[in-house]
């Protein structure tokens, strides 16, 4: 195995373990036990576990920001047509899953945000990317070229908090009505405040 498949062959087990079980859940030693990966090899690539998160955090960011863009470019309608789509497809996706991982990012800024700095600003990095790319769907409405707006991207850090909420609370009551309620309710009723302004 080559060195490029042997970093991105820990990376994606890392992601994996990161998702499903948190940050100090995750064992390196455990790790790289289950990928076969000797602990050397692991040095060579990541200076530390926190290393190893941020560039998990950053492959998922970069994941992540490409489904986004990707799934809003694809979807037709309205701002709220299509942002309910695509919340109602993770919906799926999460219901899938039994509701056990929710969104890596919110679990990490939950766990880690007391406890590292770089760990803290690069998961809000990565869901600014996300609040920025619901802006641009909700500028659109008003043209193919228009750029956000104040009061757009007021309205896209709000759907991004009161998804990831939503999120936190799928995970606790291990129900889908949590995002249903956001799609629902929240949703029409934060993109509704577009007019009032």
């Amino acid at each position: 195995m080559d060195n490029l498949n042997k970093r991105e062959l820990i990376l994606k087990e890392a992601l994996n373990c990161l998702h499903r079980s948190g940050y100090q859940a995750t064992g390196l030693r455990d790790l790289l036990d289950r990928i076969k990966v000797p602990k050397g090899s692991f040095y060579h690539f990541f200076q530390s576990k926190e290393h190893l998160g941020l560039e998990v955090i950053k492959a998922y960011g970069g994941f992540a920001s490409e489904q986004w863009k990707k799934s809003f470019d694809e979807l037709d309608g309205s701002a709220e047509e299509r942002l309910a789509h695509y919340f109602k497809s993770l919906t799926q996706y999460y219901t899938k899953q039994d509701f056990g991982k929710g969104c890596l990012l919110g679990n990490l800024s939950l766990e880690m945000s007391d406890k590292s700095v770089e760990i803290r600003n690069l998961v809000n990095q990565s869901l600014d990317v996300f609040a920025k790319t619901i802006a641009k769907v909700l500028a659109r409405d008003r043209g193919l070229t228009a750029k956000p707006n104040k009061t757009e991207n007021l309205l896209a850090d709000l759907l991004v908090e009161a998804w990831e909420g939503a999120l936190i609370r799928m995970k606790s009551s291990k129900s889908k009505k949590p995002l249903e309620q956001f799609i629902e309710f929240s949703l029409p009723r934060i993109l509704a405040m577009r007019t009032e302004h």
